[in-house]
């Protein structure tokens, strides 16, 4: 890992310039912003700029503060998934504002939930920037998580005991679908092309017996707000091979997670994953 990168500090100013447009801006006119910002730049939309949602997020932290507006549905599904027992592992697919629109819609709800979270997670991948400018996603998901379960590559597996305890007593932890992580990859298809993703959740859940649910949060047009989903549970087998349940739940969730993001494609996160 390195310790510093000229990017750290293009990023810094970058977050710097959006405090006065997280303040001074009316939410309305974020996109429209954004679109100036990013024909500027000449670059495609879904090639993620640092979000004045989260810059504000930050600016007011407290859990009391004027929120966005945010639907949600498929709460059932999680409850039920608690009345079993066996805990719930929240499959969180890779669109631009799940990360932190999920996580306030779920605690909105008085849901507790526990995040399983890379070091590098936020804008840096630089050990000064996860120390500073990662800090700002940081800070502003953490008032809506129960605790934030930080993967340890170089000593210990006890960030998989703590959720796998979490679990055992009933427990939510969320895991953001992704390839970043894990020592296996699935392979699957979505829009016709090919996809991996880290089949770490379909694998604990084949282990836990926990339910394995996917969540979709997206920005909806027109200044209305956010919608966070929760999807039906994904059919886990403990019978059937691991990694045989692992590979069929993978395919699903990407068939699940397809129609939207043909509904919402410029805040999908993986078209640069696809092949």
């Amino acid at each position: 890992m390195k310790t510093f990168e000229l990017r750290d500090l293009k990023l810094a100013l970058a977050l710097a310039g959006l405090y006065p447009v997280a303040w001074l801006l009316p939410e309305r006119f974020w996109p429209g912003f954004c679109r100036i910002v990013t024909a500027y730049k000449r670059v495609a939309p879904w090639e993620r700029l640092p979000d004045a949602a989260v810059v504000k997020a930050v600016l007011t932290p407290e859990v009391g503060a004027e929120r966005p507006r945010i639907a949600t549905g498929g709460l059932e599904h999680l409850d039920a998934a608690l009345e079993r027992g066996r805990g719930a592992i929240l499959w969180m697919t890779h669109f631009i504002h799940n990360g932190l629109v999920g996580k306030m819609a779920l605690h909105a709800h008085g849901y507790r939930v526990l995040h399983l979270s890379r070091p590098e997670h936020g804008f840096s991948k630089t050990r000064v920037g996860i120390r500073t400018i990662n800090r700002v996603r940081v800070r502003a998901e953490d008032p809506f998580l129960a605790e934030r379960i930080v993967i340890d590559r170089d000593h210990s597996l006890g960030y998989m005991q703590r959720l796998l305890e979490a679990l055992s007593r009933n427990g939510i932890v969320s895991i953001t679908a992704g390839a970043w992580e894990g020592r296996r990859v699935v392979e699957a298809g979505i829009l016709g092309r090919r996809v991996a993703l880290a089949n770490g959740a379909p694998a604990i859940a084949h282990r836990t017996g926990a339910a394995l649910l996917p969540v979709v949060g997206c920005r909806l047009p027109g200044n209305e707000g956010f919608r966070v989903e929760i999807l039906p549970p994904l059919p886990i087998d403990s019978r059937a091979g691991r990694d045989t349940e692992a590979s069929r739940a993978t395919g699903e969730f990407l068939e699940r997670t397809e129609p939207w993001v043909r509904e919402f494609p410029a805040q999908w996160r993986s078209w640069n994953k696809l092949y």
